[in-house]
């Protein structure tokens, strides 16, 4: 599996950080179909656990695809506070269920800061 993001910091201890993802490739399949519908929640790997739970901080959901291209292929971008401790992004990719069924976790990439 693989994600392709963009981190942006405007200087190297910048209180805040803008975070593109891009696309997806190769995820995994966790539907019946073959496919998945992934979206990727984007966060700070030391943000509250509320942030998790956050829609603020997520794609829109890429319908029966195992290559994703979120925005077009410019990518959604998210900005982030930059907490101290802050030493990584973490890039958390989801196959969202219909209903009443909970969104199954596909996988996790890391980007240093």
């Amino acid at each position: 599996m693989t994600v392709t993001s963009r981190v942006f910091l405007a200087q190297a201890c910048a209180p805040w950080g803008n975070v593109c993802v891009v696309a997806g490739k190769h995820l995994v399949s966790a539907d019946d179909n073959g496919l998945s519908d992934p979206y990727v929640q984007v966060s700070l790997d030391n943000s509250p656990a509320s942030a998790f739970n956050s829609r603020s901080n997520r794609t829109k959901t890429a319908r029966r695809t195992l290559n994703p291209v979120w925005g077009g292929g410019r990518g959604e971008t998210f900005t982030f506070v930059r907490a101290p401790g802050a030493a990584e992004v973490q890039l958390r990719v989801w196959d969202a269920d219909g209903g009443l069924q909970r969104s199954q976790f596909l996988g996790i990439a890391t980007v240093p800061l």
